[in-house]
């Protein structure tokens, strides 16, 4: 006998905070992975309604169930182990989706997951791109090589050498990128730098010896 139906509906738990819309045990379509048979991609479950339906279609991304009058949020979908996976769930007896319905639902939840790799691929690109970019125009600074369409502002104060910058010019990199760049960049130097709302500054001195 099998301990979970593949494609079953059970009360599952999720995590997320107290305040998540999806915390705790709440009913969900189990998705056994291919590789994996103790993990589940878990599809949370909520009443249908036209009202919530329209919710999803405008904030999230879902599909209408109708033989268990619900809407499965693929777009809140988690991978869990299967000891979060507790008891079928039941109301008037067991609840089950019908073949052609799962069918329906796998095809957007594989729409799902292309459209989310295709956003990845495409930032992951932007960001590719932008960090070898500031790192070439960075490393010239330090270099006083003349750079084309400069986005950094550059002044020099005393003994500091002043890099500013646009945060939008900036916007597909994190702080640790920021600072493996100076760092890169400024094996002879010290760095400091912050930011406010609209800006980041790095601030260069020269090491003493």
């Amino acid at each position: 006998m099998q301990y979970h139906i593949n494609g079953g509906i059970y009360r599952v738990v999720f995590s997320g905070s107290s305040n998540s819309e999806f915390s705790g045990e709440h009913p969900a379509l189990i998705i056994r992975t291919l590789k994996e048979d103790d993990i589940y991609l878990v599809l949370p479950l909520t009443t249908y309604s036209k009202e919530k339906m329209e919710k999803v279609k405008r904030n999230g991304f879902g599909h209408h169930i109708k033989s268990t009058n619900s809407i499965a949020r693929i777009d809140k979908m988690q991978i869990t182990h299967r000891r979060d996976i507790k008891n079928r769930w039941l109301e008037n007896g067991i609840i089950k989706i019908i073949p052609d319905e799962l069918i329906e639902l796998n095809v957007k939840v594989n729409k799902y997951v292309q459209l989310s790799s295709d956003k990845t691929q495409k930032e992951y690109s932007k960001y590719y791109e932008q960090y070898n970019s500031i790192l070439d125009n960075f490393n010239k600074i330090i270099n006083s090589e003349e750079i084309e369409d400069n986005i950094f502002t550059i002044s020099k104060k005393d003994d500091e050498l002043i890099v500013k910058c646009h945060k939008r010019e900036i916007n597909c990199l994190s702080l640790i990128d920021i600072q493996q760049i100076v760092i890169t960049c400024c094996t002879t130097h010290h760095a400091n730098i912050s930011s406010d709302n609209d800006f980041m500054l790095i601030k260069l001195s020269v090491k003493n010896n």
